[in-house]
């Protein structure tokens, strides 16, 4: 896996070819699919995974907002 940052690739035209998604992911440690997911659930399981890590105390919660008078 590379040391810098860069764009991902979108491997969304690979969706058909697992031989070619798993070259992929072999060569780059990555698979971005764009938009295959639905946003909700991905949201849904975000939290659930920070709120995990908050219990387990890894993350500390989002500081809470005040109200404008």
């Amino acid at each position: 896996m590379p040391d810098t940052f860069s764009d991902y690739v979108d491997c969304t035209p690979l969706l058909d070819d697992r031989e070619a998604l798993d070259r992929f992911y072999d060569e780059h440690g990555y698979v971005y699919l764009r938009g295959v997911l639905d946003r909700e659930l991905v949201a849904t399981a975000a939290g659930q995974m920070l709120d995990g890590l908050i219990a387990l105390g890894h993350a500390a919660p989002a500081p809470r907002s005040t109200p404008s008078p």
